[in-house]
């Protein structure tokens, strides 16, 4: 019989016989189910695989969000009595996210003592400033005894808390005593004046000479200038502004009973080294070095800029009487600050 007959015969008898049948559509339905439980696996794995990278990304964005809070936390003073520390300092956000501050934690350095305060509800808005003010119970603390604390944010974050520096305590002090205003006695120059066509004008500009010893000029359409770095230490930060009727003034010895003085008025000296011809209020913002000049015979304001030199020669001593206003109230100091030998 031929091969292909055979294979039909073959084909019809297993076609015919139940059981051959039965085996086929077993098998087939065995295959659907494995294909089924293939594909559930596989789509089970592939959630899990996604969850796990959720919460891989959440993780991370987490721990950026945590590593980018910037807190600063600082002039930082404690009170103690009766078993309680008040703490009150200053809070700044200087990150790009918002923040809440949700404990204080202190401790009593002296004795070794720690507790926290009930939760807090601070939130600061990026840039933002807020005030902490709270009392917190550390049993066995009292007056004297020295603190340290620390703020934890909402992202876990620990933020010391920073005590005013001594040295601004100290020159705050020193504020307090003598006036807001400070010079810089290293930085003391002087300036030969003279015109220019229409504009009087500071030789040597920006450099100067030492103002301790003092060469005057002579001729005509001459004069002399002084340069004081000025620093704004006043306690509680207010801008101050000098007006047109600070003076710089002298006082020559000539005779134990005939003094003489000289006197040179607050002027605006433009980037060139010209003196203006009119005069703008000098601000002094806080903790900045200021140059101020002195350099004319009259109120500015008042009379326009006029040339100022010393009638007399010999040791003087110099000092400063500053009007304006300070954060927006009258405001004046005299400072005696140095002496100067004019040839």
């Amino acid at each position: 019989m031929k091969p292909h007959l055979l294979l039909k015969k073959k084909l019809k008898k297993l076609v015919n016989d139940p059981r051959g049948f039965s085996a086929i559509v077993g098998t087939i339905f065995m295959v659907i189910v494995v294909i089924l439980l293939t594909t559930n696996v596989f789509l089970w794995t592939l959630s899990q695989n996604t969850l796990y990278n959720e919460a891989v990304k959440e993780k991370n964005q987490l721990e950026v969000d945590r590593l980018n809070e910037r807190i600063k936390a600082f002039d930082a003073t404690y009170t103690a009595a009766s078993d309680k520390v008040s703490v009150s300092a200053q809070l700044q956000n200087q990150g790009p996210l918002s923040v809440q501050i949700t404990n204080l934690w202190v401790r009593n350095i002296d004795k070794n003592l720690y507790n926290f305060s009930g939760t807090l509800n601070v939130n600061l808005q990026p840039g933002g400033n807020s005030t902490l003010t709270i009392d917190v119970t550390v049993i066995g603390s009292a007056p004297g005894d020295r603190f340290s604390s620390w703020l934890i944010t909402g992202r876990g974050n620990v933020v010391p808390l920073q005590e005013r520096e001594q040295e601004e305590i100290i020159v705050a002090q020193v504020a307090y005593g003598i006036g807001a205003v400070s010079m810089n006695f290293t930085d003391f120059k002087y300036y030969n004046v003279t015109k220019k066509g229409s504009s009087w004008v500071l030789n040597n500009y920006p450099n100067g000479i030492d103002g301790y010893t003092v060469i005057q000029p002579s001729g005509k359409d001459v004069g002399i200038a002084f340069q004081v770095y000025f620093t704004n230490f006043d306690i509680e930060k207010r801008e101050i502004k000098l007006s047109s009727t600070s003076v710089l003034w002298t006082l020559f010895p000539v005779l134990p009973t005939q003094p003489r003085g000289a006197m040179w008025y607050i002027v605006n000296v433009n980037g060139d080294g010209t003196i203006a011809s009119t005069f703008t209020t000098v601000t002094l913002q806080y903790a900045v070095p200021t140059p101020v000049f002195f350099a004319s015979s009259n109120d500015v304001k008042v009379g326009g800029f006029s040339p100022s030199l010393s009638s007399y020669t010999g040791t003087a001593p110099v000092n400063l009487a500053l009007v304006g206003t300070i954060g927006g109230s009258p405001f004046g100091q005299n400072i005696p600050f140095v002496s100067i030998y004019v040839k």
